[in-house]
């Protein structure tokens, strides 16, 4: 008798639009914590202005620590509840310097020539796989730091077509953020971390079946 197990499946386009349902369902309270994340990542673009780098790596560190926040506050909402204030179990600080420490290494990699453009590219690659489902993951089972970021990197792994897709998602939510002139940071960030909390919420859902 065979024991190989089938992997669950996540149906992207259902899960896209739940997400377009769930946002607009709490239209205010995604336009909310979103803009919020934007102020978060004020610091980041005054520096980057100021044409410092020491102090731009400073200043990222606030926005990824408030990138664990905006995932906390809607990981609820994934599962059918609503928006939550962000308190002191919605973000993970460890996480956030984690990411942080990925931003500067790959930015720092950047101006060490060829084979530092390289190592970064791949330093860059693999975080942007990983890290949305380590926030994610993160936020739905309420796991922190390292903790998250293994299972991350374990989902990532049974599940490739997954972190592409989501690495994708961020990708383009990222340039379509640039091409609105910004407009687009009013929603774009809540609807992505919502996306991810789902994607887990499902997952999760149906490997436990």
């Amino acid at each position: 008798m065979s024991t190989t197990r089938v992997l669950p499946r996540i149906d992207a386009w259902a899960t896209f639009a739940w997400t377009v349902r769930a946002a607009w369902h709490e239209l205010v309270a995604v336009i909310g914590v979103s803009v919020a994340w934007a102020f978060a990542g004020m610091p980041l673009v005054i520096a980057l202005g100021s044409g410092e780098p020491w102090l731009a790596a400073i200043a990222a560190l606030p926005l990824c620590i408030a990138t664990t926040a905006l995932f906390g506050t809607l990981a609820d909402v994934a599962t059918g509840g609503a928006v939550r204030r962000p308190g002191r179990d919605r973000w993970d600080p460890t996480l956030g310097a984690l990411a942080w420490a990925w931003v500067v290494v790959v930015a720092g990699a950047v101006g060490m020539g060829p084979s530092g453009v390289l190592a970064a590219s791949l330093a860059g690659a693999l975080g942007i796989l990983v890290l949305p489902l380590a926030f994610a993951y993160g936020a739905v089972r309420g796991r922190r730091g390292v903790v998250a970021l293994r299972a991350a990197m374990i989902i990532a792994i049974l599940h490739p077509g997954l972190a592409l897709t989501f690495a994708g998602v961020a990708c383009l939510a990222a340039f379509a953020c640039v091409a609105s002139a910004g407009v687009l940071l009013v929603v774009a960030p809540a609807f992505v971390a919502l996306m991810a909390c789902r994607a887990v919420v499902v997952l999760l859902a149906e490997d436990e079946a």
